[in-house]
């Protein structure tokens, strides 16, 4: 018999300013330690919520892999009209900007109507044919300079042949 306590949790909403999103039960699994960069103690980084744009149209059709992870971006654009490597990689940036003033206009993307975090999980698979889960939250951050308190996304997780 399941414990009324976990079932309560799971049918739970989330918290405000947090979007819900569908995660598998698998645990995240760590990597390597970050390198100790410690601001001084009087430094705030300012994380907050914020509007995003989402699809409306079906999103595992919209979804493409990671930007350097693309490999054939003619058969992602012809498997949906509404994939977004059309935004990504398209002919000329003219044609990006057209079309996502296109897709706001139609409500094929929609910029949601209150500030929120977005967790997210990304599975994919690389080029050498090892598969790879990424999980995180986005949000938005005061832009500084890349060094002491803030990693450039390549520095975040461990490289691996």
């Amino acid at each position: 018999m399941e414990n009324p306590a976990s079932s309560r949790r799971r049918s739970a909403s989330p918290a405000p300013g947090i979007a819900s999103v569908p995660r598998s039960r698998t645990p995240l699994r760590s990597h390597r330690t970050l390198p100790n960069r410690s601001a001084p103690t009087t430094t705030l980084v300012m994380f907050r919520p914020f509007r995003g744009t989402t699809f409306t149209a079906d999103v595992a059709a919209s979804t493409s892999p990671p930007y350097d992870m693309i490999d054939d971006a003619a058969t992602l654009r012809d498997s949906s009209p509404h994939n977004m490597v059309r935004l990504l990689l398209p002919e000329t940036y003219q044609d990006s900007a057209r079309l996502l003033k296109s897709w706001l206009g139609n409500g094929t993307l929609q910029v949601d109507a209150d500030p929120r975090f977005y967790l997210y999980t990304m599975r994919y698979r690389s080029h050498q044919g090892i598969e790879h889960e990424a999980r995180g939250v986005i949000g938005a951050l005061g832009l500084e300079p890349i060094g002491a308190r803030i990693l450039g996304h390549e520095e975040t997780m461990a490289h691996t042949g």
